[in-house]
């Protein structure tokens, strides 16, 4: 019975590091884009990326995401390599929420008369600063920027008038009123005898 040796060199295995971007503010509902700023395996091996919300996971090096409530969300990018080393980057994510907008108009809106659609009841979730445009049957009006509309309808039946509204951030809202444009009512001549 005879023995032989035999020698082996175990090399050991570093850890990944990982690198997720810094923390970012981004618009409720707008896709944007988590990119790996960088993370590295000092051995050379081949990572993988894992981003995740703690319900939500996508893979990849680059992934496209979205979210659909405002408010400050924690992300983690976790990267692994081939022989199961894992390191994770945990950063947060700021969602501004859009405006909420609230139009007050007249029940009835006649030809001719001086209308008021007052919008002064819109709100932002976060507080910031708010501008207007509105467009009346598709063709946006120059100037009037203010949460106020002083308009007058020269043409009788259905038609809409279209408020936008962004804040400071850039996150927008967008409401549409169909209205109809009644008549003036006849004047019936009066015979006195």
């Amino acid at each position: 019975f005879t023995t032989k040796e035999i020698v082996v060199y175990v090399k050991e295995n570093s850890m990944p590091v990982a690198i997720a971007p810094g923390d970012m503010s981004v618009n409720q509902d707008e896709s944007f884009v988590l990119e790996d700023e960088g993370s590295y395996d000092i051995d050379g091996h081949f990572l993988t990326y894992e981003w995740t919300d703690g319900e939500i996971t996508k893979y990849g090096k680059m992934v496209n995401w979205e979210f659909s409530s405002r408010g400050r969300f924690p992300m983690n990018l976790h990267v692994r390599d081939e022989l199961g080393g894992a390191d994770k980057d945990l950063f947060y994510v700021k969602v501004n929420g859009p405006p909420m907008i609230k139009i007050e108009h007249p029940s009835e809106i006649k030809v001719r008369e001086s209308v008021i659609l007052d919008a002064g009841g819109t709100r932002d979730p976060e507080g910031d600063r708010l501008e207007f445009s509105w467009t009346v049957g598709g063709t946006e009006l120059a100037g009037e920027n203010d949460d106020r509309l002083e308009y007058v309808f020269t043409q009788v039946g259905p038609t809409s008038v279209t408020l936008n509204v962004r804040d400071s951030y850039g996150a927008r809202s967008s409401k549409r009123l169909n209205i109809t444009v009644a008549p003036q009512p006849e004047l019936k001549k009066l015979i006195l005898i």
